[in-house]
């Protein structure tokens, strides 16, 4: 029964993680041990609900970038859904930004980008997370922890190392080999709840963080618009 409730996307054992990261690429919190068919909003619940977890709220008037599986509350600021998000959506260049709502989600998206980078240099120097061996649930978290624990211990002792530097820019950063670094678009595609916008419950999106998400994108589409003339 514990190994059918771990199996994942692609029909093996897998543990879903919740992480914060900060600007500087390094883990500030992290809740790992989750089946990995939990999907990220129930985890997010548990997580910031229950005192026990010591999540770290943020700030007064401050908030944490989240993806479209979290709800735009307070402290949580979301993306549009609907419309294009991901950086490589808009480097393809297909067709121009054409609404405020898409430009939002572009610059909010280049900064999350950070989750990403973060991942993707902790995934690239521990190869044993790419095919954990089979050990027993409490292993396997223990091996996470103190491996996010020894990249951010690297990257503050030695900002200048080669994985490091490869992933500061977010414009020039590419993913070679890691093929689950999209997150939301995986819900999308496995979860058509989740990608028309029912996946968080509507009660829980908060007016207020509407207001601010909306003035946000008023004040970037403002100032795209200046920078045209």
């Amino acid at each position: 029964m514990a190994r059918m409730v771990f199996r994942g996307r692609k029909g093996c054992p897998t543990t879903n993680i919740l992480a914060v990261c900060d600007f500087d690429l390094t883990f500030v919190y992290v809740s790992a041990g989750w089946d990995g068919v939990s999907h990220d909003h129930y985890i997010f619940k548990q997580v910031t609900r229950d005192p026990t977890y010591k999540f770290p709220h943020p700030e007064q008037g401050k908030f944490y970038l989240v993806d479209a599986g979290y709800p735009n509350a307070v402290g949580y600021l979301a993306p549009y859904k609907g419309h294009r998000y991901h950086q490589e959506e808009f480097r393809r260049g297909l067709r121009p930004i054409n609404n405020d709502r898409e430009y939002f989600n572009r610059a909010h998206s280049s900064l999350r980008s950070v989750i990403e980078r973060t991942f993707g240099v902790w995934k690239k120097r521990f190869r044993i997370l790419e095919n954990m061996p089979m050990y027993s649930p409490h292993t396997q978290v223990q091996i996470i922890l103190l491996s996010m624990a020894i990249h951010n211990f690297i990257r503050r002792d030695a900002p200048t190392e080669r994985m490091f530097v490869s992933a500061i820019n977010p414009d020039e950063y590419v993913f070679q080999d890691l093929e689950d670094e999209d997150p939301e678009r995986l819900d999308r595609e496995d979860d058509p709840a989740s990608a028309s916008g029912e996946g968080v419950p509507p009660y829980e999106h908060d007016a207020d963080m509407d207001d601010v998400r909306n003035n946000i994108k008023r004040q970037l589409w403002r100032l795209r618009r200046r920078s045209n003339r």
